[in-house]
């Protein structure tokens, strides 16, 4: 990926960075961590050719459902050390 690969998307989670501020600080824990998945994918969205516009109803979704995991993964964890 070039610098120019890496600037489409910066600035696009720069974009995002009112609606992140904006969050409880258990909830931009969860957007950050998304974001960084997210950037681990680059490369294919870069790929897609399209320019970034992500609805905020989408993005809600995804951070109710990072979350839901992640609940639901300590809960997992939890009951494997009683195991």
């Amino acid at each position: 990926m070039d610098k120019s690969d890496t600037h489409l998307l910066q600035e696009e989670v720069e974009s995002w960075m009112l609606f992140a501020n904006s969050l409880r600080s258990d909830d931009k824990y969860v957007f950050k961590s998304l974001v960084e998945k997210v950037c681990q994918y680059s490369t294919a969205i870069e790929s897609s050719g399209k320019r970034y516009t992500v609805e905020p109803f989408f993005l809600t979704i995804l951070l109710i459902q990072q979350r839901t995991i992640n609940r639901l993964q300590t809960q997992l964890n939890e009951l494997q050390k009683v195991l």
